[in-house]
Formats: structure tokens, sequence, C-alpha cells
């Protein structure tokens, strides 16, 4: 059992990540706040807390940095009681209540809680534990920065813990840490990047933070991979052309060759469609000079029955009376006066009665609402419109014609 802890207590260890390991990240990817200096001259306050850094850097790459390293957290905090700190494995991270990060000191402001999966956690009154918000897995809670311990696991600590073999770890932890024993990459890279140059990269979880040096020596490399995937794909479209001292070219004249063998095929398609358009025009050309050979006599006889269908159908008015004749304009005159009359019989179907006596034609029009369902009696006693108990204000009665 002693040798069980033990090898609880090394793994452990090697996976621990304490406050200080997570500030360092923090200041490192954002910007530090100010702090007061003893005779130093007065700037002008910068006025940047961690939020801003997380507007930077999304929440979620901060989860997933921090996601399966394992913290000291502490549980009992009541005044009189020795304080006690538990084994905890971080599931992620999320935004909190603002509070002091850094320290108790509330000049240094974070809203980063960690979420920390434990084993049967006691949680004191006073403990520093932030309030569950939203739905969180069994056995697991939201803890501020201030909880987490500076110190390595102790024995004791380790056991209760009860974890002897690497494979009941998650399979992200034994991703980054591999070998029980060895010290994380993390914290070796959190140590080489106090003193490195601004070439170096910070390797913290599963996402490589790089300076502009490596990402543009990254986008290099991606388009070199590029150029290598297209000329794969270019070579055998021309090895049935060329011979094998000319697949030994570079990939320039590579590219020369496959915008020639292109430019021919483009060029014997480009005739042939050329040739079937030359065919369309001249069956066109045909057809066209074919309608041009009506009849004149039936181009009339088609016009006159057209003009006498509008006549029955519809009701025609020349455009320009100056050069109508004097006969053409009394006919003109007897046959508006005739379709007025069949106007004005056909707008008396449309006459609706009055609404209140029910004997009458409703002729007033109420305002504002503008209905038209009282006649003219009717419309001076009623006060309120009967179909929209609108008050009227106005009765108004237009002309017929």
């Amino acid at each position: 059992m002693a040798l069980e802890s033990k090898a609880n207590l090394s793994f452990l260890r090697s996976v621990q990540i304490t406050r200080s390991d997570i500030i360092f990240w923090i200041m490192r990817h954002g910007c530090q706040p100010d702090q007061a200096q003893p005779n130093a001259p007065k700037k002008r306050p910068i006025k940047k807390t961690f939020l801003e850094d997380l507007r930077k850097r999304p929440i979620k790459m901060l989860s997933a940095d921090f996601e399966g390293l394992f913290v000291r957290i502490l549980v009992q905090a009541n005044e009189g009681i020795k304080e006690e700190y538990r084994v905890g494995r971080v599931i992620g991270v999320k935004l909190g209540e603002a509070y002091g990060g850094f320290s108790f000191d509330e000049s240094h402001c974070t809203r980063i809680v960690l979420q920390v999966l434990h084993d049967e956690m006691p949680v004191a009154e006073n403990s520093s534990r932030v309030r569950r918000h939203s739905p969180v897995p069994e056995k697991c809670a939201l803890y501020q920065l201030t909880t987490v311990s500076n110190k390595e696991f102790q024995l004791d600590e380790a056991k209760k813990w009860k974890v002897s073999d690497p494979e009941a770890f998650p399979h992200s932890v034994l991703e980054n840490y591999p070998a029980r024993g060895n010290t994380p990459r993390s914290k070796q890279k959190i140590a080489s990047s106090r003193s490195a140059t601004h070439d170096q990269h910070l390797l913290f979880g599963k996402y490589a933070y790089t300076e502009m040096v490596g990402r543009v020596n990254l986008i290099k490399q991606k388009e070199l991979q590029e150029d290598k995937e297209i000329i794969k794909t270019v070579e055998p479209r021309v090895a049935s052309s060329v011979n094998e001292s000319q697949l030994q070219m570079s990939p320039k004249a590579i590219w020369e060759s496959a915008a020639e063998l292109n430019h021919s095929q483009f060029t014997e398609r480009d005739a042939t469609v050329d040739e079937a358009a030359h065919e369309v025009i001249v069956s066109q050309t045909e057809k066209l000079s074919v309608s041009k050979s009506f009849d004149s006599a039936f181009l009339e006889e088609l016009e006159r029955d057209v003009e006498e269908e509008l006549k029955q159908n519809k009701f025609l008015v020349p455009i320009n009376l100056n050069q109508v004749s004097a006969t053409h304009c009394r006919e003109l005159e007897r046959d508006v006066i005739e379709y007025l009359d069949k106007i004005k019989q056909n707008l008396s179907r449309y006459n609706v009665q009055c609404v209140i006596c029910m004997t009458e034609d409703a002729v007033v029009l109420l305002l504002p609402c503008k209905h038209k369902v009282l006649c003219r009696a009717c419309g001076t006693k009623v006060h309120l419109c009967p179909m929209c108990r609108v008050p009227i204000r106005e009765v108004f009665e237009p002309l017929q014609l």
C-alpha cells in the first residue's frame, strides 16, 4: 500500500500545475496589470484586465491547455480549523465573477475559474469555491485561482486520490505526459520561456503558441507541401507525352509543360465549338428567310381579325382626335354615352343598404375610417362607426356621376 501511494504521489507531482504556473501562463499570453513602483515617474494608467486578455485569447484555448492537469485545491478555510488541501483534476476553464486573481489584492482582478473534478471533496462554508451558476458534472465544482496551492502534493493527499495505474488517468493526460515520474512538458516550457527570446514558443497543453517567426515558417512549410501535392497531380497527366528524362524536370518546367498540354486541348475544343456555332447560325438564317416569305394578304387578314375582336370586347378611343373626321366624332360621342349608361347600371348592383335602417342605400362616407355603410339620415345620428367602433369626426357624401 505504501508503494502504491508513493507511485500515486510521483505521478501526481509529474502532472501537477501550481497557481504560479497558471498566472505566468496568463501573463505570458496577455497583459500584466500595472503595479505601483516606488519613486517611479507617473504614467498614464493602462486600463487592462484579464477580461480584455480573454477577449484576445478565447476561453476555449485556456480550457484546452489546463484540461487534464492536477491541482492542489484548498477546501477548508474556516477560522480555527487547519487548512486542508485535496487533489483535483482540471477538466475545463470558465468565466465567473471578478475577483483578485494574482493574489488577494483586489486591484489585480480576473474572471477565470477552474472546473475541478474531485473525489468526495468537502467544502467549508467560508471556502473560496465558486457558486454553481450552471449544471456541472457530479463531484465537480468551480474554484478560483486563489484556492490553488503553489506547493507539491503530499503523501497523505496522494492516498486520497486512489489511482495506482496510469491507464486509469484520462487519455488526454497520458497523451501529454506519457511517462510516469517524468517532468511534464508544460513545466519545462514554462521554465524555459522565462528566459526565451522572441523566436521561441511556449508549448502548454494541446496548443502551441508561436511568435511571428514561427508562424512564417509554418506558412512556408504549408505552401511547400501544397506545391508538392499539386506536382503529384500534374505529373500523371503529362507522363504520357514526355520521356523519362523530362520527368526529372524542375517544378517550373513541369508547370510549363502542363500549360502547353492544356492549351492544345482547349484549342481543339474551341475549333469544335466554332463549327457547331456556325451550323446553328446557318440554320437560324434559313428559318428567318422562310418566315419572310409569308403572303402579305395573310398578315392583313390577321390584323383585321384582331381589330374586330378588340372592338367586341373593349371600348377603343382614338388617341389623337385632331385627325378624326366629324362623322367619326359623332359616332364616338354616341358610343361613349351608351358606355357610361352601362357603367351606371353596373354600379347600381354594388350599392349597399344602410346597416341601421336597412331601407336606404349607403351613400355616406365616414371619416377617418372611410367606411360607407350609412345613409344620409342615419349618418347624422350616429357617433361611432358601426363597423370598427371608431369615433366619427366627419360625414362626407361623395358626388354621384
